[in-house]
């Protein structure tokens, strides 16, 4: 559903075509750009407004002036709300889905006025993501509420299934040029961009039904909107843009769908607001945190011996390892948290438990719980004022379930059998205060059931 969108050179950059370094580079699709040496020097610059810097000495070595063209760099956000409906044939029911996604990119905008000492634009653009920076693509799932008809295999007996988990959700970055956004005196605006692909897992519908189909959601469609002339960014939004700090837009499409001599069998809604703000100073951070918690609070095992009732004490340990890494703007003047997100997630349960000559005991995934590998690339908030810094990590009550098979004869063949969870870890970490200094790390422990170690690193 995607298109790649290939964007023009000033009008003097094009008449110095022997550039061809230049070019290629601005030509290729923001995100697809490791095959070309210049693109991959793109890569390595840090700038986003690399391609745009080059061009201007190439038209300097040519003895012109370059001063009419200059670049800004951006950070782009763009909240996608999308509402689907979907009427299933045969009067099986109504699929409904709300969802909303929030992309990011680093960007840069390209200014073009009319001669050196001109302020009034000749035209302007900005490609999104640029490969060069930190955060070039981040996107998390801000809300999700899926009302989904579900049926048994080859059959016709179906039910309504709800979920508001994000959990539910995968989202897929997207491999092309995300957003594009264009005007000049001749055609006007055009604005062309495109959200990152989600998908409801049809695994998360509970067994032994399935999902049937009709929403996009279902299909792991990627949401796009194309606009020529208004609404639309003009001059006047881009010099509020460079006197506020930021400036925004709302793009709306509505469509419905259905089939050629049919009746409408559902609709779609998108809403995308566009921000556009300055990328000034920035550090990427990286956190890390490890650390145990104990359950302890689970039933002890029973039994009974020659007529004496006894007990064998049970818990799990759940050893953790998180890491994320974040973007601080403006570090020196008036730090902002900006984008955060989880790169790396581990867990492992600890069977605490000294009897095992009496219990054969086997730690099991339950089968209503999630793996922690899926944490990996959801969103990390965080605050930030001066050098105080909190983090949000994201909400996840692992749980595993534990089967335990008397080995002696006098236990009876009654197996014990038990959910233990890690519940109070990640609230725990997201409510301590740190410090925003390299290198920084705190620890603490609550009671005998709970410890952390919280790190961080200035990485870039």
């Amino acid at each position: 559903m995607t298109n790649r969108i290939r964007f023009r050179w000033p009008v003097l950059a094009a008449a110095l075509a022997a550039a061809t370094f230049l070019v290629a580079l601005k030509s290729s699709p923001g995100a697809r750009l490791l095959d070309d040496p210049a693109q991959d020097a793109w890569l390595k610059s840090g700038d986003p407004c690399y391609p745009v810097k080059q061009n201007k000495k190439y038209i300097e070595s040519m003895g012109a002036d370059s001063s009419y063209i200059r670049c800004v760099p951006l950070t782009v956000e763009v909240l996608w709300e999308v509402q689907e409906i979907y009427h299933h044939p045969a009067g099986l029911g109504t699929s409904r889905a709300n969802y909303s996604i929030r992309d990011k990119y680093t960007a840069s905008l390209e200014l073009v006025y009319k001669s050196p000492k001109s302020k009034e634009l000749a035209s302007f653009q900005i490609m999104a993501p640029a490969p060069c920076c930190p955060g070039s693509v981040e996107t998390s799932i801000e809300s999700a509420d899926v009302v989904l008809v579900v049926c048994l295999p080859d059959s016709r007996k179906c039910k309504l299934f709800t979920s508001n988990d994000p959990l539910h959700f995968s989202l897929e970055k997207p491999e092309d040029t995300t957003l594009g956004l264009t005007w000049n005196e001749d055609e006007g605006a055009h604005a062309n961009f495109h959200s990152s692909r989600v998908q409801f897992k049809s695994a998360a519908a509970p067994k032994p039904y399935e999902t049937i189909g009709g929403l996009e959601v279902l299909d792991s469609e990627t949401h796009s909107i194309d606009v020529r002339g208004e609404p639309g960014f003009t001059p006047e939004d881009i010099d509020r843009l460079i006197r506020d700090g930021q400036f925004q837009e709302v793009f709306t499409d509505k469509q419905a769908t259905t089939a050629p001599g049919l009746p409408v069998s559902g609709s779609q809604s998108v809403k995308a607001t566009v921000k556009l703000m300055f990328t000034s100073d920035w550090e990427k951070w990286r956190v890390t945190v490890q650390g145990w918690e104990k359950d302890t609070i689970r039933p002890d095992i029973r039994y009974t011996q020659a007529g004496v009732e006894k007990t064998l004490p049970i818990d799990m340990e759940f050893d953790w390892t998180l890491e994320g890494e974040f973007i601080i703007r403006n570090p020196k003047k008036n730090p902002a948290f900006d984008a955060g997100q989880v790169i790396k997630a581990g867990l492992t349960p600890r069977l605490v438990f000294q009897a095992a000559d009496l219990y054969l005991c086997t730690i099991l995934s339950c089968n209503d719980t999630y793996k922690i590998s899926g944490l990996v690339g959801a969103p990390l908030a965080g605050t930030v004022s001066g050098k105080n810094l909190t983090l949000t990590w994201p909400k996840f009550d692992p749980s595993h379930c534990l089967l335990c098979s008397p080995r002696k004869l006098f236990l009876g063949k009654a197996a014990y059998r038990q959910r233990f969870g890690s519940r109070e870890f990640m609230r725990v970490i997201s409510l301590q205060n740190l410090v925003l200094q390299n290198g920084y790390s705190t620890s603490g422990k609550y009671h005998d059931w709970m410890t952390y170690t919280i790190s961080l690193k200035k990485i870039q």
